[in-house]
C-alpha cells in the first residue's frame, strides 16, 4: 500500500540521512528500513497523513536548501512526532 508515495517518502528520508553526513544516522536509518516501510504503510491509511508528510518534506527541504540546519532539525523532529503520535493512538484503541 502507498506505492509511489511510499518509495518517494523513503527516498526523501534516506537523502536527508545521507546529506547529514552523520555515519551513525546512516547506520540507524539503514537498520530501520523494514520498520520504516511498515510504519509508512500504516500511517498512509490515516486521513491526511500523506498531505501532512508532503508539506513537512517541503519545509524540511527548504530549510536544508537555505542551510538552516537548526530549522531542518526542528522540522524533522516535528514531522516524526506528527507521524508517530497518530500511530500510537491507533494502537492504543
Amino acid at each position: 500500500m502507498g506505492g509511489d508515495f511510499l518509495n518517494v517518502d523513503l527516498e526523501f528520508h534516506q537523502l536527508v540521512a545521507d546529506g547529514a553526513q552523520q555515519p551513525a544516522l546512516k547506520i540507524m536509518s539503514d537498520s530501520l528500513k523494514n520498520y520504516q516501510i511498515e510504519s509508512r504503510e500504516r500511517t498512509n491509511t490515516l486521513p491526511n497523513m500523506r498531505t501532512k508528510a508532503s508539506l513537512y518534506h517541503q519545509l524540511i527541504a527548504t530549510a536544508i536548501a537555505t542551510k538552516d540546519a537548526d530549522e531542518a532539525k526542528k522540522l524533522m523532529e516535528m514531522h516524526i512526532i506528527s507521524m508517530i503520535d497518530p500511530l500510537n493512538k491507533l494502537e492504543n484503541k
